[in-house]
């Protein structure tokens, strides 16, 4: 869904004051905008919301469902002033996790608005806390996770990867256990075993092998250059269109970071 986007200019012509009344319950007034169509006004009831020193249950519940529907809504808009609305909102939910990591309803969306619609600022926040984000990449990459629409799977498994190499770098805190990264690195080498075929991949498939490939050279080891190469070389997927072999491009960009990283990586350290 396209949404309208609009320059910071566009607030100078907002007059009225929003406000949350005591005790800390959200006003009609910003109800109906944070309900509204109208992506302004949904951004001027979230600085009242996000405005609050210390919110009440009903305000962080508004702020996350405020994030959820901005994520998925979005369709990773670029535009500067909506990074900026996005940013605050993840940091407001960010904040809320710190706060009460056991709530079931923060991590599902701030996998979405971290990872899905690229917050790289956030990106460390997230990996360091890689026991609640882990699990809602492994749901989204096996297509159990209905809050990640199917278009959007395939790019858990870079999630998954980028998980993986954080856990495995002997200069960050852990929070997996190595059983459960195995578990991680088995799903992503499983999605490219199940789309390894000579014919035709659909769409969905080719979305899957592409990012299967380039979580392999962002966690693998020195034995999947030579997957990565017979990949780059032979496989038999072909754009009509483009007029190129897409898989085998991805197959070389991912053996080039994997060969960047293994270049990296101290010797007595886990790959």
């Amino acid at each position: 869904m396209k949404l309208l986007r609009m320059g910071p200019a566009c607030f100078a012509c907002v007059f009225f004051v929003l406000t949350v009344s005591a005790p800390g319950q959200i006003t009609p007034e910003v109800a109906v905008k944070l309900r509204s169509t109208d992506m302004v006004q949904r951004e001027e009831a979230s600085r009242v919301l996000l405005a609050q020193p210390s919110p009440s249950p009903a305000v962080k519940d508004a702020i996350i469902k405020l994030l959820q529907m901005e994520s998925f809504a979005s369709g990773g808009s670029e535009d500067e002033f909506y990074g900026r609305y996005m940013g605050s909102l993840t940091t407001a939910v960010m904040k809320i996790a710190d706060d009460e990591p056991q709530r079931s309803d923060v991590w599902p969306v701030l996998v979405a608005a971290i990872w899905y619609n690229g917050h790289a600022a956030a990106m460390p926040w997230f990996l360091g806390h890689s026991d609640k984000t882990a699990p809602y990449f492994l749901s989204a990459a096996r297509g159990t996770l209905r809050e990640v629409p199917a278009s959007m799977r395939a790019d858990a498994l870079t999630g998954l990867a980028r998980i993986i190499a954080y856990e495995r770098d002997p200069a960050t805190e852990h929070h997996l256990k190595a059983a459960d990264v195995q578990v991680l690195e088995q799903t992503i080498r499983q999605k490219l075993r199940d789309t390894e075929k000579t014919g035709k991949l659909s769409e969905n498939d080719e979305m899957t092998r592409q990012q299967a490939v380039y979580a392999v050279g962002m966690m693998g080891n020195a034995a999947d250059l030579d997957l990565l190469g017979k990949i780059a070389a032979t496989d038999p997927t072909y754009d009509s269109r483009g007029q190129d072999y897409p898989l085998r491009f991805t197959a070389r960009l991912a053996a080039a970071e994997l060969r960047k990283r293994l270049a990296a990586t101290p010797k007595n350290a886990n790959p």
